[in-house]
């Protein structure tokens, strides 16, 4: 048996809804069966990606939260109804950096909570649409999962395909749900959709422009400078403040570039 707080890269690297997941769990008793099932495949993608579980021989026990040596609990499933966004597709949100995702790596942009910063849903759907070669943009009625007798009107999200099945990913909660499954269980209903290869030339140029490669991450790291303390205080900002530090592992030329505009300030007397 292995005790999920015995692994720092769910302590430290793992969130759920833009907190830490173990942190989460402890904030929030009263949990949806959702979440709880949202939560589980998390744990599990999370452990399996990074080699800390062997999806063979081994199982989650959520009731105690840990690790079993057997197959007699909760097994990873690659194609889960719901979870967070992977962190396979994480590591590649690192990566790229674009004019839509405000010039800042796209997981960065994402990271940010919808509850606590404004943010536009239909910029994160773009940015995460580029991490893919082929995506739906959609506007869907459905069934809240959350509320219940309330129906949810003209939601956007993008349908990518992951290990073979399409899903739905919502930028707000930073889950994704399977289609198939999501459009049964809630009753969901497209009202407009266009397929990537469906864009019309003046689309695509658009399209092009939103998604092209961008960085101007010193400037943005002189800014959260500012704000980082004051987002302690929040565990909603966790993840973003995890990502903001990821960064400067991915991108050490954007600290000397940071260095330089500060020295340069410095000189004209603006700090």
């Amino acid at each position: 048996m292995k005790s999920l707080y015995d692994f720092a890269y769910l302590q430290n690297e793992v969130f759920y809804r833009s907190e830490c997941i173990l942190k989460y769990l402890e904030r929030h008793k009263d949990i949806s069966k959702l979440d709880k099932e949202a939560i589980i495949n998390t744990l599990l993608d999370a452990l399996v990606y990074k080699g800390l579980m062997n999806p063979d021989t081994e199982s989650l026990d959520f009731e105690h939260l840990c690790i079993r040596d057997d197959l007699d609990h909760i097994r990873y499933d690659n194609t889960p109804n719901v979870t967070s966004i992977p962190q396979e597709i994480k590591e590649a949100m690192r990566h790229k950096s674009i004019i839509i995702s405000a010039s800042v790596p796209i997981s960065i942009f994402c990271a940010k909570p919808a509850s606590e910063i404004h943010t536009c849903i239909y910029d994160m759907n773009t940015a995460i649409s580029s991490l893919f070669d082929s995506f739906k943009f959609l506007l869907c009625d459905y069934d809240s999962p959350t509320r219940p007798g309330v129906r949810a009107l003209q939601r956007p999200f993008v349908e990518v395909i992951i290990n073979g099945e399409a899903y739905l990913v919502d930028t707000l909660t930073k889950r994704i749900f399977k289609s198939s499954w999501f459009k049964t269980t809630y009753n969901m209903s497209i009202t407009e959709e266009i397929a990537f290869e469906d864009f019309d030339r003046k689309r695509q140029r658009i399209y092009q422009n939103q998604t092209s490669p961008s960085q101007q991450l010193a400037t943005y790291y002189h800014l959260m400078g500012v704000m980082e303390d004051a987002f302690k205080t929040v565990p909603k900002m966790e993840e973003a403040l995890f990502e903001f530090e990821k960064s400067k592992e991915n991108y050490p030329e954007a600290i000397a570039e940071m260095d330089f505009i500060k020295e340069d300030m410095q000189r004209l007397g603006l700090l």
